[in-house]
């Protein structure tokens, strides 16, 4: 029953380590950035109110990212929610002489999801609960804190047509703090901030991959020129995996460890809608088990925006993260994003990038290899596009497109990872997905 189980989840891990390492839920576009979307609100004493709600009609081509067999469905989709924040400057009574003592932020939404094929996950929801809230914004000394929570179901990895669903379920929360000093004129900037996550899978295919996460960030600012600031970011994480041997258990290695990575530079201003920022620096990681890493790590950006909903940015991107798959993953990106609102009325959002993961040995719990290969590069394509016409102040219509592609050739060797009776010895990791939605959304 378990060598049954392994060949079940197995597959999933992989696209696990290479899609959902982050502590996002992907959700709609006009859900990406409410303060751009929403309404007028609702004035409730000293605080604003944002309801809205969205229904949507959608069609996943690849609901398991399955390379050889893509099952695809037609979705429907509901998605409420509700947003809070206190007075922004335009909705005060009169001009603010002085900044406010206290600035909040925060929201509640929900997804709910009717895949309509054969061999799809059951009717279920996902939701977020975020607050952010700033004491003494603007002033010299302030501090921040934050809770985000995010709950979701949907597939992240293959899925075996012979056996029943797993569970998929996955709880993420962060909650920080921030505090943040400055000189009187604002020119030098340094704050020291903490983040405690917890990333936990329901299921027991995957529980054993829940685990604790620290991060430390300290980050300094001096603005030496009107337009020109010095910037240095210097970041430690330490990562544990609460129960390695949950569940079923897994038979890839697994490991605790540190990372710490900083970074220098620039930003700057070229003219006065051009803006470029340069970061370099180094960054190492320290495993208990497996392999240890050190590299350089560095961002290009540049930025061209006329207002604050109009803009365009080229970047590249070169990081190390943690991961379920050899302790730790490289990720060598490039992109392009745009974003217009036009008369008011039309949103288009459109976001593209290329990126090569480079991952540690990936490894089993008796530190051998269980790919076909030692290591694994994954080559990957993201591209997305989202479009608005609000009819009204208050009536939107929606459309978004998403393609996700991996294009390794790494692959599982089954037989390797105690699967003996396995149908293939190989597994392929890569594969492509397209995901549509069409859909009419009411806010206020």
């Amino acid at each position: 029953m378990t060598r049954l189980l392994l060949h079940t989840w197995l597959p999933q891990l992989v696209m696990a380590a290479c899609w959902l390492t982050g502590s996002q839920v992907a959700a709609q576009g006009w859900l990406a950035d409410r303060s751009l979307t929403e309404g007028q609100g609702i004035r409730a004493g000293n605080l604003e109110l944002h309801p809205g709600i969205g229904t949507e009609v959608g069609y996943d081509s690849n609901v398991f990212r399955h390379e050889s067999d893509p099952i695809s469905s037609p979705i429907l989709r509901v998605s409420p929610h509700l947003d809070v924040s206190t007075l922004g400057q335009q909705r005060s009574a009169s001009p603010r002489k002085t900044p406010p003592s206290v600035s909040f932020r925060g929201g509640i939404g929900a997804q709910a999801y009717l895949y309509l094929a054969d061999y799809t996950p059951p009717a279920n929801f996902e939701g977020d609960l975020s607050g952010d809230l700033v004491i003494n914004p603007e002033r010299p000394f302030s501090l921040a804190l934050t809770e985000h929570l995010i709950y979701g179901f949907r597939p992240f990895g293959q899925a075996n047509p012979r056996a029943a669903l797993p569970d998929y379920r996955r709880i993420q929360n962060l909650a920080g703090a921030r505090a943040q000093f400055a000189s009187a004129s604002g020119m030098f900037r340094t704050s020291l901030g903490y983040t405690f996550g917890v990333d936990r899978f329901v299921g027991q295919e995957f529980r054993w991959g829940s685990n604790l996460e620290h991060d430390g960030k300290l980050e300094t600012s001096w603005s030496f020129l009107p337009f020109t600031t010095l910037l240095h970011q210097l970041q430690i994480t330490r990562r544990s995996y609460s129960d390695t041997t949950a569940g079923i258990g897994s038979p890839l290695l697994l490991s605790s460890g540190s990372r710490v990575s900083s970074r220098i530079g620039l930003h700057g201003a070229i003219t006065r809608k051009l803006s470029l920022t340069v970061l370099a620096g180094y960054a190492a990681g320290f495993y208990a088990l497996g392999d240890d890493f050190d590299d350089i790590v560095g961002q290009l950006e540049l930025r061209w925006s006329s207002s604050r909903t109009t803009s365009l940015v080229l970047g590249y991107d070169r990081g190390v993260f943690n991961s379920f798959l050899g302790n730790f993953r490289r990720i060598d990106k490039a992109y392009a994003k745009a974003q217009a609102l036009m008369g008011g009325r039309f949103l288009v959002r459109a976001e593209v990038s290329g990126a090569l993961h480079s991952f540690g040995a990936v490894l089993g719990t008796d530190l051998i290899q269980v790919g076909r290969t030692l290591d694994r590069l994954d080559p990957t394509i993201d591209a997305t596009l989202f479009a608005e016409y609000r009819a009204a102040h208050w009536f939107g219509i929606n459309t978004s497109l998403a393609y996700q592609a991996n294009l390794t050739d790494y692959e599982f060797d089954l037989q390797r990872l105690g699967v003996p009776t396995a149908p293939i010895t190989v597994d392929p990791a890569r594969f492509n997905r397209l995901e549509a939605w069409l859909g009419l959304r009411v806010f206020y």
